[in-house]
């Protein structure tokens, strides 16, 4: 059996191997946000960054919650803001592409709420640990 590059090479986080003074949260980043950023930096000042869900995004947009009406999976409650609420604009619920919430993310009610929904452990386990590895635990 042949190994493909993604069997023998482990991916890891570019802070492994430089130094990382800001993050930009996003996949992909926001351009306002990196232009803000890049404006704060010229001005030697540290930029601001969010520290609220995307939940807040989509109340703010009158966007319907399609986890609570819908029984969609969406990760806003628990997802770093910052997005204008993309992934819910779209029409699917929120992939957490952003990362987790810095503080005061409630992982557990998020994982209960998707259990009630009858997502099994195994999805949901999948599911949050794609930009939030074992955060969520």
């Amino acid at each position: 059996k042949e190994e493909s590059p993604k069997d023998v090479i482990k991916g890891k986080a570019i802070s492994s191997y430089v130094n990382v003074e800001l993050y930009l949260p996003g996949c992909p980043y926001d351009p306002e946000e990196l232009f803000q950023a890049l404006i704060d930096l010229a001005k030697g000042t540290v930029p601001a960054g969010k520290d609220y869900p995307v939940c807040l995004e989509c109340k703010l947009n009158e966007y319907e919650c399609v986890l609570v009406k819908k029984g969609v999976v969406c990760l806003g409650p628990v997802t770093l803001g910052g997005c204008n609420a993309a992934c819910i604009r779209s029409g699917v619920g929120c992939i957490g592409c952003r990362g987790p919430l810095p503080k005061d993310a409630n992982f557990a009610s998020e994982v209960e709420i998707l259990r009630e929904l009858g997502y099994s452990e195994d999805y949901i386990k999948k599911r949050m640990s794609l930009f939030s590895k074992d955060q969520w635990r």
